[in-house]
């Protein structure tokens, strides 16, 4: 039987058993009864207060539990059924009564494990044990074992195979599979007999968005917003739809729901921000990011999110800009901001141009050689605060070892203002003149201190007194080359290694005045010779690299530090310098893993806990960041950077109050540590505490000279909150101009960025052509430099100068041909001119002079996405991925996609592999809680959710969204806290609101429920289309069809769209008016003749109605603006099949063609053959029908049919009497028995 006539007969049931219980109402039948009778009739409403009335009069009724849990059930409330069914469970209910029903409610609310472990009995029904099975695979499915689930979903076909729940399971494993194609039909045939399958049609919607259907997609995520457990999820897919598909007035709509629940938060501004993207309003896009910035421009988390957001809006440079400086703002020294810029404009990579600024800040004044790997110098000092103490100890326990005063005095020496530390070595060589190591350490320590006199003076002491030790001339060498006395140095390294050719610390001597000549050849000779004598020393295979890196061999320098590692297992130094390696050259991951090893492996030393936080901060791991930097203070209390570096972790976590007490801490340890003074005036001037911030600023001035970056940057911008233009313009003119005497030379990285960053403050305070007079000053101070004129081109595009943006822009590229910046400019200009195969070719260019460049693989895919090529899309995203595995903001916009897509499983999967390595990050978090919630893994997603809400505290959008797993999972009350601190945090967030609405009416607490659409009628009015949907659901669930009715219609002509229109319809169905929804959806059609989905239920209802000769033209109409929509074709040529059998064949056949796995379509051509007497055809057709349903008693009647047509009798009787055996009920039963009994065997 085909589907049409399956729907006839539905209603026809329908209406039998409404009459049924309308005469049990009539009599004094017992409330358990009428209650049963109207469940039986489609009227939960009614069911449950008549159980609920039964339950009063014997609350321990089993079967009237039951009974009430699946009326709840038919209402979406799953968690006050699940309850009752918990009860009835208790009570001891009967399990074939039970566990269809429980497990129901179980897979709603995501618990797979119970289901999964559920028995299903062989005294259930058939049908029984069908939906189980088909429930256990959804569960199976979910864990990601598809395969079982499809071996379980066979063992439920053989029992039903046209059961709803085993088709939807099926659809879905189908999605996991990739069949989407048979998933649609599939769901297609499920959605015609079962339209209130709301879960389908989730599935429906996401995979008519896969095919590019939008108004397919919408409207059924708008079918799946009427059940409050898939709203939130069903919004968010319906926006991201009307985006893409360019209805964003509508997407608006969605998304003022949710800007209203979180005007602060930052994920909702991106989501705003890329809506103003798609309307290709940049200026809105960037007054949304300037917000975010506003409170904290130095905020590093607060740069990251404005460069992810300013990528969505073609702003790829300037996303660069903000992350950049972002993972800059490392307060150690003004060089780590320039040596990052530096890298910035030379390679782009962030991890590499951290770590490479780091090296130079932290690098010792006395080495000479190289200007890279200097931070284990540093770090080194660090130890001493650690050692101080215990040396201290030791001392005193042992005041005449000269050993102990030796060391004791080494530590002391770091201190430049006590000369305790000399006076305790020369008190270890008064007790010991032989004691070689305590005179080391005294010429090392006035070295240190810079006394070059006093340190010469050692020197020759201590070799005159051991004239045939290679060390004593060693370090004479030492000191003369630090008195640059060349060849005085040069002599006593030679004489040490005449005396030790193995001497590694002479032979660094001399390759460092080798170095100091540029002669790396030479040095590179003499380290190898030494590595000829000790092969795989790890301090020579360490020089060597770092010769390799001065030669840019990086692949070369790599090689031999992990070799270092290698043949040095039991060492800790080789690790550290390929940890440091691999952080510089944008391998923060690898570092990290390398890292945590030796932590594990090694004792922890104050280099070791160092390496890990700069690892963790690039990664934007903030807590883990501040856990390891929390045991760093432990170790070296007394270091101010160590403090810093904690406060710059302690503000990524949005701990301002912790991060200025680290400040303030540094600063007590030192009063003028630059770093310090620069980060606390930044945070002064974030809060609005301009007196406190030029207090700051001026002692950041005396430390670091007027002329410094950072000291005009702060000033410029401090200038800038007070509106002193002047101030402005002064401050950025001496970023120009003090920084060279020879403007040739070009800004160091860090005066440039400082520049670019006050020109940035001009645009977000909208002055946009003092921000264009700057830009173009930059630009004629940095002729060669790119960056300057892409920015130039981005205000120029946002002052609507469009000819002169084109030509800033182009004079970029011609500096650096794969600049994403300027390649965003442009894109945007050729699709204001309609001409995208332009654009397109920008792209290509680009990415032939920068290939896997992340930024412009992103704009590629944003292109591809307007161009309605989601394949390409998707392509340019996973090639972003692919390029740059460890880079989280590819695996964020390829996991958008996805979700946006409906595959959130795809989009768990690439997040997964960088969560571990981002765990704090917001945006990851954000999207996996989305995709969790989609996949109903609501445990999981309330876990993601409570984690981001750790890390954003009150952001009503997250508790909204917590408020959603929350209920899912059956917890009210916490679900009712979530969004009372989200109503703390915004008063009038509708969402939240609503929300508590949606509780009330969960609990069937229709009082309360208006008592709390009273608090959201206060906040946005009484005509609020929220407002009127909610009265309507508060209407159905008092059972008031009438009021309901006059809700939906006041929501429709509040909010005239499809989806509200089919509400409207649907309402009037329930309220006995069909004519009514016929006229609704017919007028509607009047202004909309091509919305597809609304005619299809048009047909529908005409069809259900009886009104054949209607339903027949209204499935015409469908067909002729979707020719392939397979259920159309199939209901039309089942219902025409009588009066013009070519035309139902044709149509027959066009279905067959369009859902060729879908045995319903398969056998309603296989009757239409039957009946125009094509035989042979119709036996294949329905043997293929068959194959699909092998165990429909439908489509084997059919068979046995077309069997004794062609005289096979025998074969036919015997499909006969296997179908009357196997299936007590079907529709065709009584055919059957006829045929059989015609049969002449």
């Amino acid at each position: 039987m085909s589907r049409a006539t399956k729907m006839i007969e539905l209603v026809a049931v329908s209406t039998a058993l409404t009459l049924l219980s309308g005469a049990a109402l009539a009599t004094p039948a017992a409330p358990l009864q009428r209650g049963a009778a109207a469940l039986a009739a489609g009227e939960p409403r009614v069911a449950v207060i008549e159980l609920k009335n039964a339950l009063q009069a014997d609350p321990r009724n089993a079967r009237a539990r039951v009974l009430l849990g699946r009326a709840l059930l038919a209402q979406g409330d799953v968690n006050a059924a699940a309850q009752e069914f918990a009860r009835a469970q208790r009570l001891g209910a009967d399990a074939a009564l039970l566990q269809p029903w429980l497990a129901r409610a179980w897979l709603r609310r995501g618990e797979f494990e119970q289901l999964r472990a559920l028995a299903v009995t062989p005294e259930l029904s058939p049908a029984h044990r069908a939906e189980l099975l088909a429930l256990r695979a959804e569960a199976e499915l979910a864990d990601g074992e598809s395969g079982a689930a499809r071996a379980t979903l066979e063992r439920a076909a053989a029992l039903q195979p046209d059961a709803p729940a085993v088709q939807l399971a099926l659809a879905r494993v189908e999605v996991a599979e990739g069949a989407v194609d048979e998933a649609r039909a599939r769901l297609a045939t499920l959605l015609e007999n079962a339209p209130e399958a709301t879960r389908a049609w989730s599935l429906s919607g996401e995979l008519a968005r896969q095919a590019g259907d939008m108004d397919a997609a919408e409207a059924a995520f708008s079918q799946a917003l009427e059940d409050p457990l898939e709203q939130a999820q069903a919004r968010l897919n319906r926006a991201y739809v009307r985006i893409q598909d360019g209805r964003l007035d509508a997407a608006q709509a969605d998304l003022d729901q949710l800007r209203r629940a979180a005007p602060d938060n930052p994920l909702v501004k991106y989501a705003q921000g890329l809506l103003f993207y798609s309307r290709e309003d940049y200026a809105a896009a960037i007054e949304q990011l300037d917000a975010a910035l506003g409170a904290l421009p130095d905020f590093a988390p607060a740069q990251s999110l404005a460069g992810a957001t300013r990528l969505a809006l073609g702003e790829p440079e300037l996303a660069r800009i903000h992350l950049e400086r972002a993972r800059s703002l490392r307060p150690d020294d003004a060089s780590t901001q320039r040596l990052l810029a530096m890298t910035l404009l030379q390679q782009g990579e962030a991890a590499k141009a951290e770590q490479l600024a780091r090296a130079v800040l932290e690098r010792q004044p006395e080495d000479l050689a190289t200007m890279d790997l200097l931070a284990s110098a540093l770090l080194q000092q660090g130890r001493r605060e650690e050692s101080l103490p215990y040396l201290r100890r030791v001392k005193a326990e042992l005041p005449d070892s000269p050993v102990a005063s030796a060391r004791l005095g080494a530590a002391l020496l770091a201190d430049p203002g006590s000369d305790e530390g000399v006076l305790e070595l020369q008190a270890a060589l008064a007790q010991d003149p032989d004691f070689q190591g305590a005179a080391e350490q005294l010429v090392i320590g006035r070295l240190a201190r810079g006394e070059f006199d006093q340190a010469l003076a050692a020197a020759r002491d201590y070799r005159d007194r051991h004239p045939d030790s290679a060390r004593a001339h060693t370090l004479l060498g030492v000191v003369e080359l630090r008195r640059e006395a060349s060849q005085a140095a040069r002599a006593a390294f030679e004489q040490a290694l005449a005396l030790d050719a193995s001497d590694l610390a002479a032979t660094t001597g001399l390759a460092t005045l080798a170095l100091a000549r540029q002669d790396l050849a030479e040095a590179r000779r003499l380290f190898g010779e030494s590595l000829e004598a000790r092969p795989d020393d790890p301090r020579v295979l360490i020089a060597l690299a770092r010769i390799a890196l001065t030669e840019g061999e990086t692949a070369q320098a790599q090689a031999l530090l992990e070799r270092a590692v290698t043949h040095n297992p039991e060492t800790l130094a080789p690790r550290l310098y390929l940890a440091a390696y691999l952080l510089r050259h944008g391998e923060p991951g690898q570092a990290l893993e390398m890292l945590d090893a030796a932590r594990a492996r090694f004792a922890e030393t104050p280099v070791l806990l160092g390496l890990i936080a700069d690892a963790q901060l690039v990664l934007a791991r903030h807590g883990a960041a501040r856990d390891t930097l929390m045991r760093l203070v432990e170790l070296a209390p007394a270091d101010p950077r160590v403090r810093v570096a904690l406060a710059t972790s302690l503000v990524g976590l949005d701990e301002l109050p912790a991060a200025r007490d680290q400040l303030d801490r540094a600063l007590v340890i030192d009063p003028e540590f630059a770093p310090a003074l620069a980060w606390s005036a930044r945070l002064a001037l974030a809060e609005g505490e301009f007196e406190q911030a030029e207090a700051r600023l001026e002692q950041l001035r005396r430390v670091r000279g007027a002329l410094d970056a950072d000291v005009l940057l702060i000033q410029g911008q401090l200038a800038q909150q007070r509106g002193d233009l002047s101030s402005v313009a002064d401050a950025f003119t001496e970023l120009l101009e003090g920084a060279s005497e020879d403007p040739a030379l070009g800004l160091d990285p860090q005066r440039l960025d400082a520049a670019e960053q006050l020109v940035l403050g001009q645009v977000r305070r909208g002055d946009l052509a003092a921000a264009i007079d700057a830009a173009r000053a930059l630009c004629a101070r940095e002729p060669d430099a790119a960056r300057p004129r892409a920015l130039l081109g981005m205000i120029y595009l946002r002052a609507d100068q469009r000819e002169a943006a084109a030509t800033a822009f182009a004079e970029a590229l011609d500096r650096d041909p794969g600049m994403a910046m300027a390649v965003d400019g442009l894109v945007s200009l050729d699709l204001e001119g309609d001409d995208p195969d332009t654009a397109a070719g920008r792209y290509r260019s680009a990415l032939e002079a920068a290939p896997g460049d992340a930024e412009l693989l992103i704009g590629q895919a944003r292109l591809a996405l307007l161009r309605e090529d989601p394949q390409g899309a998707q392509q340019a995203l996973e090639a972003a991925v692919a390029a740059n595995p460890e880079q989280l903001r590819p695996r964020l916009y390829l996991a958008a996609y996805q979700l946006q897509r409906g595959q959130p499983q795809e989009a768990l999967d690439v997040l997964g592999t960088v969560a571990a390595a981002h765990a704090d990050a917001p945006d990851l978090l954000g999207l996996r809680a989305e995709a969790q919630l989609a996949l109903g893994h609501n445990e999981d997603a309330r876990q993601s959710l409570v984690e981001l809400a750790r890390l954003q505290p009150g952001a009503p959008g997250i508790l909204t969204a917590l408020a959603t797993a929350e209920a899912r999972l059956g917890r009210m009350a916490l679900a009712e806290e979530a969004l009372r601190r989200a109503l703390e945090q915004a008063p009038d967030s509708v969402a939240a609101h609503a929300g508590l609405v949606r509780l009330a009416l969960a609990e069937e607490d229709m009082v309360l429920a208006g008592e709390r659409l009273e608090s959201l009628r206060a906040v946005v009015g009484e005509a609020h289309p929220e407002v009127l949907l909610l009265e309507g659901l508060i209407a159905d669930g008092q059972g008031d069809g009438v009021a309901a009715l006059a809700s939906y219609q006041r929501l429709f002509e509040v909010a005239p769209n499809s989806v509200n229109l089919l509400r409207l319809a649907r309402a009037q169905r329930q309220a006995d008016d069909p004519a009514a929804a016929v006229a609704t959806l017919e007028g509607w059609l009047v202004e909309h003749p091509e919305d597809v989905r609304i005619q299809f239920n048009l047909a529908q209802t005409q069809m259900e109605v009886g009104e054949l000769s209607q339903a027949i033209a209204a499935f015409e109409r469908t067909i002729e603006i979707a020719p392939e929509h397979a259920i159309a074709l199939n209901n039309l040529a089942w219902l025409i099949r009588d009066r013009d059998r070519a035309r139902a064949l044709d149509y027959a056949r066009r279905a067959y063609a369009a859902a060729p796995e879908s045995a319903d379509v398969a056998d309603t051509l296989a009757v239409v053959l039957f009946e125009e007497g094509a035989l042979d055809e119709a036996r294949r057709i329905i043997d293929e029908a068959q194959a699909l349903a092998p165990k429909s008693a439908t489509v084997r009647f059919h068979k046995a049919q077309i069997l004794v047509s062609q005289g096979l009798d025998d074969e036919a009787g015997r499909l006969l009497e296997s179908i009357l055996a196997d299936v007590a009920d079907f529709p065709e039963r009584t055919e059957a028995e006829s045929l059989l009994e015609s049969l002449d065997r």
